[in-house]
């Protein structure tokens, strides 16, 4: 396992922050609704843009 003197090594488990509109939209594509798969891959890219910088 690699070690470091520098800084906190650590791997990273579970599932990212994510909006509530695109959790919304997560759900109704996994319960069979009507949902727009453009419209769903820009928000999870939209998304991507807004909480990376947060968790830096």
């Amino acid at each position: 396992m690699p070690h470091s003197v520098d800084r906190f090594l650590s791997t990273h488990t579970g599932s990212q922050l994510r909006p509530d509109d695109l959790i919304a939209m997560m759900y109704a594509k996994e319960e069979g609704g009507a949902v727009d798969r453009e419209a769903l891959t820009q928000r999870i890219r939209g998304a991507i843009g807004e909480v990376v910088p947060k968790q830096r």
